[in-house]
């Protein structure tokens, strides 16, 4: 995780509706392929565990603008599963994602 966060100005509405702009670590140069990159490591404690875990609850999501286009995606799934006869809640934070960037030629 970056060590100081660079934010962007909000104006009101975005600020009404919760957005908050940031740059992200994520560098994705145009045209140029490449494979697997890590950008961080990190290990949750408890408190940020149940953080995450009240996020996917309500539904968070995260949005990149790229090329001046955005793109959105969920922060994490949970699902219900028996176990020992109990139903529990199951939580997955998305650590990995896959971008498939195409473009039209020289349009």
């Amino acid at each position: 995780a970056p060590k100081e966060e660079e934010r962007k100005q909000h104006h009101l509405g975005e600020v009404l509706v919760g957005d908050r702009m940031m740059k992200t670590l994520f560098a994705l140069p145009f045209l140029v392929k490449f494979e697997d990159r890590s950008l961080c490591s990190y290990t949750l404690k408890s408190r940020e565990i149940e953080i995450f875990q009240r996020a996917i609850d309500e539904d968070y999501y995260f949005e990149f603008i790229y090329d001046d286009l955005p793109f959105w995606g969920f922060i994490g799934d949970k699902e219900q599963e028996l176990v020992h006869g109990e139903n529990v809640t199951i939580y997955s934070l998305f650590t990995s994602y896959i971008f498939t960037i195409a473009h039209n030629g020289d349009e």
